[in-house]
């Protein structure tokens, strides 16, 4: 009960925060809408799949994902029996939301190794992008976020920088941003 209560402490603080008054480099910073994401190459979807992982500038398997590290992931917005392709070209972020997203694992040995107070086992800070394109219209949304409950247990970091997002999209996706 003790860790909830921290944790939605947390949350209702950092909902509390006005972002648009810290820099480009503080985690507080929110993208404003009006900005572009240039996709720089061709990504591949296999069938059954309406999402690419991204890290380390590469596409990745979702199962491969190192979670406590920054990464994101491409939504399109149907599932197709087909592999499919997303060509390179503009696409304008119109709203961007962030939320903290906790999990919890229903596995009990996972559970076991987990803070005796119940809390999740991954807590994510996420930023939402919420793409159009007029020749990429089923590109729905790009979601950057890493996992922040740590080994020793919750990590008071922050969302990830416009940095942290463009190392972790670098040679994929060129992030431009738009005066507020």
């Amino acid at each position: 009960m003790k860790w909830s209560a921290n944790a939605l402490l947390i949350v209702l603080l950092s909902a509390c925060t006005n972002v648009h008054h810290y820099g480009v480099n503080s985690p507080y910073y929110l993208v404003p809408a009006g900005s572009h994401l240039s996709l720089e190459k061709t990504l591949e979807l296999g069938p059954e799949q309406a999402t690419v992982y991204l890290q380390y500038g590469q596409p990745v398997a979702s199962s491969e994902v190192e979670e406590w590290a920054p990464h994101c992931f491409l939504e399109l917005r149907t599932v197709s029996s087909e592999w499919r392709q997303v060509a390179p070209g503009e696409f304008e972020i119109y709203k961007v939301t962030r939320e903290v997203s906790p999990l919890w694992v229903q596995v009990p040995t996972l559970m076991a190794s987990v803070d005796s107070g119940g809390g999740p086992s991954q807590l994510y800070y996420r930023t939402r992008f919420y793409l159009r394109s007029a020749s990429e219209a089923n590109v729905y949304r790009l979601n950057c976020q890493v996992d922040r409950m740590e080994a020793q247990g919750l990590s008071l970091e922050s969302h990830l920088s416009v940095a942290d997002i463009r190392k972790t999209l670098e040679g994929i996706f060129t992030l431009s941003l738009a005066t507020p």
